[in-house]
């Protein structure tokens, strides 16, 4: 359940779990020879294909993630039969496609790939009906309906699409795969709105955008009106995305090696004299973990050079206070031998902090993740925004189909092209993301779950939750308290039903409760550290009275709930609230980092929007341009 709730391509696929491309030397299938060879691989190979059409709803033309690595297959080796060959010049019947033949991260475009792979493949002998439909000719229920435009290379789409796709979807809509090639089937597009596009997109919970480094795709009438079908049925619109696999693992394995560099030199580099075996040199290696963590997460997230800088560096701190911690009990083992509640007490009571090392180890190499993540999304939001203005300005083949699309948009032209802007610039685009925007909520960031930040604010929320137990039993050993007891038996059931809560989420609301956990745990914690101290230098109980357990373990209960009601309402609800809804959703959310004057100009301007209110729903939400 954890896999399937990561975002797309961190850690790979862990959502598709897609296989990594076929290496350039794979071996070239030999082509089947005679119908029972092709219909093993095609069953609906020689069936009618006209009537096939007219039998199977244009819904149920869909295909499966075992059919694009069968596709992939099958395209890599018509380009090394030479029947897909790169196309020097433009055509009458063909576009220009300048593609490597030896390179299999791009591959022939999409025209080139229908021209000359899917329509000889599924001519009269076939049977002349989709490549779906030849594969599965009774049909598949929708499940993910992709847009795309065809400029992009087959292996470039393919790649994306298997990275990208949905846990819980099987089966997918695609137009290059679901409309017959070789079959006229203009009297199905002459009013968009019943055409197989708008029924297969209806019958599908989500929408991925396919983004290509040739040109947006929402510079294509049709591939605009599918987003403005999307936005009328409340669809979930996401942005593909490559895989980050190759990437992190190289950086991983540079970031392990210098960690063990680091760890080995701390161990065997220092002697075992009594001075390192102090408590102020395991407090010292905690401030300088705690101090790379507050400079990675808040000062260089968005600067990706010197952020992977940070990441080793923090890394190589973390191992090396890591093995401060392990010589600190092996030399008090060693040391103070003859005594055994001295031996109990660093054998059971040192070794938790040694987990905070580890969570910080794992913080810098998830952190590693989320800063290519964010580089690949930043790249897919530049090629979906290049040449991209307005629907209104979008190129077409045919200009029948522009004139009935923009008669069926209507009015609504502006909504969708807020909707748009709202995928380029978040990567997704929710009913809950629309409303936001509508709100004039500052949307950076609002869809890219860091996986670093909820590890870095769980991890030290237990630990904080830890600390406090432990604190209670080392300042009156013998006595419990049974409300105490109950107090924190809560206070783990909330966070075991938040963690169930983010993992149950949507990736947008998942990087909303992330960060609002954040930022309310972490202020938490830093006050705690404070407290801590100011008992640890206390010599007549002031700072530490006997109630006081009690008094910040419910405090802690406090802090619990402000994150259990930000998990359970979510931002759109939290939006909703009167008065307080906006301001909270704001700062709580990833938009609002240190500098708050854009964001106070985007609050008062909503605010005030507001309370003018009046009128239908859709005329009181103005540009997102007039809302600033």
């Amino acid at each position: 359940t954890f896999l399937a709730s990561l975002p797309p391509s961190v850690f790979g696929s862990a959502r598709a779990c897609a296989a990594p491309p076929p290496p350039p030397s794979m071996m070239v299938e030999p082509e089947p020879n005679g119908d029972d060879a092709r219909r093993a691989r095609y069953p609906g190979w020689g069936m009618d294909g006209k009537i096939l059409h007219d039998t199977v709803p244009p819904e149920k033309w869909c295909i499966t993630k075992k059919d694009l690595h069968f596709v992939r297959q099958e395209i890599w080796s018509a380009v090394k039969r030479m029947k897909l060959k790169p196309i020097l010049e433009d055509t009458e019947d063909e576009k220009v496609d300048l593609f490597d033949p030896e390179d299999d991260t791009i591959g022939p475009n999409m025209y080139n790939t229908v021209r000359n792979y899917i329509k000889p493949l599924t001519e009269e002998e076939a049977g002349s009906m989709s490549w779906a439909l030849l594969r599965h000719k009774d049909g598949l229920k929708c499940d993910l309906f992709i847009t795309h435009c065809w400029a992009e290379g087959a292996f470039e789409f393919i790649d994306k699409v298997l990275t990208s796709w949905p846990w819980r979807a099987r089966t997918a809509w695609c137009c290059i795969f679901a409309n017959p090639q070789n079959l006229n089937i203009r009297h199905m597009l002459k009013t968009p709105s019943t055409s197989p596009f708008a029924k297969a997109l209806s019958d599908a919970s989500h929408v991925m955008a396919v983004p290509t480094t040739k040109v947006s795709i929402y510079t294509r009438v049709w591939c605009a009106y599918e987003a403005y079908r999307a936005y009328k049925e409340d669809k979930i619109i996401f942005t593909a995305s490559r895989s980050i696999t190759q990437e992190l693992g190289i950086n991983l394995t540079v970031g392990f090696v210098f960690a063990l560099v680091s760890f080995l030199v701390s161990f065997y580099g220092f002697p075992p004299s009594s001075d390192m075996f102090s408590e102020d040199n395991i407090l010292s290696a905690h401030v300088y973990v705690y101090l790379d963590l507050q400079l990675c997460a808040l000062l260089l997230v968005k600067h990706a050079r010197w952020s992977a800088v940070i990441n080793v560096l923090g890394v190589m701190v973390a191992s090396w206070s890591f093995a401060m911690m392990i010589y600190y009990v092996k030399g008090a083992v060693e040391h103070d031998a003859a005594s055994d509640d001295t031996l109990s007490e660093l054998g059971t009571g040192e070794w938790p902090y040694g987990w905070l090392h580890l969570s910080a180890i794992f913080y810098f190499a998830m952190n590693e993740a989320d800063r290519l993540q964010a580089m690949h999304k930043h790249a897919e939001a530049g090629q979906l925004q290049s040449s991209y203005e307005e629907i209104s300005k979008c190129e077409y083949t045919v200009l029948d189909d522009y004139n009935t699309i923009m008669e069926d948009i209507g009015n609504k032209e502006a909504e969708v092209n807020r909707s748009i802007k709202v995928l380029i610039s978040t990567g997704m685009s929710t009913p809950g993301l629309r409303k936001a925007d509508a709100c004039a909520l500052d949307l950076a960031d609002a869809a890219n779950v860091r996986l670093a930040t909820c590890w870095l604010c769980f991890s030290y929320w237990c630990a904080l939750t830890y600390a406090l137990q432990s604190f209670y039993d080392h300042r009156y050993p013998p006595e419990r308290n049974l409300g105490y007891e109950v107090l924190i038996g809560l206070d783990w059931c909330i966070k075991a039903l938040c963690l169930l809560t983010w993992l149950y989420r949507g990736l947008d609301e998942k990087a909303f409760l992330g960060m609002a956990a954040a930022k309310i745990v972490m202020p938490a914690i830093f006050v705690f550290l404070l407290f801590y101290l100011g008992c640890d230098l206390s010599t007549e109980g002031v700072w530490c009275p006997e109630e006081m357990p009690i008094t910040w373990m419910t405090t802690s209960l406090i802090v619990d709930a402000l994150v259990l009601a930000c998990a359970v309402l979510g931002r759109r609800r939290i939006v909703g609230i009167p008065w307080v809804g906006m301001p909270m959703a704001h700062v709580l959310g990833p938009g609002c980092r240190l500098g708050l004057g854009g964001c106070w100009s985007r609050l008062t301007a909503a605010l005030s929007r507001r309370q003018s209110g009046g009128g239908d729903e859709e005329e009181a939400i103005p540009s997102r341009e007039q809302a600033q």
